[in-house]
């Protein structure tokens, strides 16, 4: 009995009284800073991929500002231990350094497929992103207006969730993305000029769910990702490559940090978080002839950054979440003053911001909506034109909705 007992008061606090089933990229953006990595929410999925399979007969649709029903996807259960998720978007990924010839830099999203896989202490997940433009032209009496040209990005990302005993659990997740793009023209002396080099990313992201008590959960959450962009030549002349070889842009990304998710009271849900988030960027480039000068370098860091979130019904029908967060900041730029000296220059500022948002439920349809609560809108203060009369032409009440349905 005592067994059961802590199964039932974890659940009920990691899933919380607010039904994280009923969830969205909306909520999260409502409720702070980083949010998706501490907070149980069915917007996991694309950070945590095992996560799907606590998440079936749902439909999601996303919608924001100037872009409505942006994207959305379906979860559906294959049989009681496996699950799918097909999601569709009009998202595009930039594909940088790409050659300049076909004018385009986009790929577009083609699909994105989920499955997971319930056992008893583990479940798992995978995660396929597929982006992808083409364009190609043949002319049968001339070869050498031939041209043809591609872009892609491959995701490929795994998960697993571990359930140790009754009251901890650890979801982990690592991701590799390649990209690349080519084109081809027939009228120059080397068709392909320049291709693809590491041009890829690497990420692992991970959290501890513990539970303390009947009210708190505590969520130690770390996250690293590599981004590496470039291009090399495949011709050395000077007047084309500018006497480069090859050259890399190279990005670190680390966040680290801790979470209190409490349950003052049902219905209610309060989170707090704090850590730090750490970026760096520099360049490598390889010359045809000579050496590469010394390669600026940049670094962000907010350290700490502190969120407070709430979410609670106020109806049965209705809900309300708000969030703050503050970021202590610190930029670094070092900048070449000669072939093998940097010099520096540091800044440092507070960027403070708040989140306002409601939530409707309608039998099984829950709509989350983020308030627009900048200067022009000001919904908060100005209220509904029957109110105040005031005009709201050009400006949103929403910025982002999200609609979930439940079968």
């Amino acid at each position: 009995m005592k067994k059961l007992s802590k199964i039932i008061v974890f659940m009920i606090i990691l899933l919380s009284s607010i039904s994280p089933a009923w969830a969205s990229g909306t909520r999260l953006q409502s409720l702070g800073y980083l949010t998706n990595f501490y907070l149980i929410d069915s917007y996991n999925i694309w950070l945590y991929p095992s996560t799907i399979v606590d998440y079936n007969n749902k439909i999601f649709l996303e919608s924001y500002t100037g872009n409505p029903l942006a994207e959305g996807g379906i979860n559906l259960p294959i049989n009681p231990n496996t699950t799918i998720g097909v999601y569709l978007s009009d998202q595009n990924r930039v594909i940088k350094y790409v050659d300049p010839e076909p004018g385009m830099n986009m790929a577009n999203q083609q699909i994105d497929l989920f499955a997971g896989y319930r056992a008893q202490q583990f479940d798992v997940g995978l995660h396929l992103a597929r982006y992808n433009n083409k364009m190609e032209y043949s002319n049968p009496k001339d070869a050498k207006q031939d041209q043809g040209g591609s872009l892609g990005s491959l995701t490929i990302e795994g998960g697993a969730s571990f359930k140790p005993d009754e009251s901890s659990r650890v979801d982990a997740a690592i991701s590799y993305t390649n990209r690349s793009f080519s084109y081809e023209l027939g009228s120059r002396d080397t068709v392909k000029v320049r291709e693809p080099y590491g041009h890829h990313s690497i990420s692992f992201s991970a959290r501890y769910m513990r539970s303390l008590s009947e009210k708190v959960v505590l969520v130690p959450f770390f996250n690293y990702t590599y981004n590496g962009a470039g291009y090399e030549f495949l011709v050395e002349q000077v007047l084309i490559t500018q006497n480069i070889h090859t050259f890399l842009e190279k990005q670190n990304i680390l966040n680290l940090g801790v979470a209190f998710n409490i349950i003052p009271r049902e219905f209610v849900l309060v989170t707090c978080a704090a850590g730090m988030v750490r970026q760096s960027s520099t360049t490598e480039t390889s010359l045809i002839t000579g050496t590469a000068p010394v390669a600026a370098e940049n670094s962000y860091s907010a350290l700490p950054f502190v969120n407070i979130g709430v979410e609670a019904d106020l109806l049965k029908w209705l809900g309300f979440r708000l969030s703050m967060y503050k970021l202590i900041q610190k930029m670094t730029q070092n900048s070449p003053v000669d072939n093998t000296t940097l010099d520096q220059y540091d800044e440092y500022f507070n960027q403070y911001s708040a989140n306002l948002g409601i939530y409707f439920r309608l039998g099984r349809l829950k709509i989350d909506a983020l308030l627009d609560t900048n200067n022009a809108a000001n919904f908060l203060h100005n209220g509904p034109f029957i109110l105040s009369g005031k005009d709201y032409s050009g400006t949103n009440l929403f910025t982002q909705v999200s609609l979930i349905y439940g079968f």
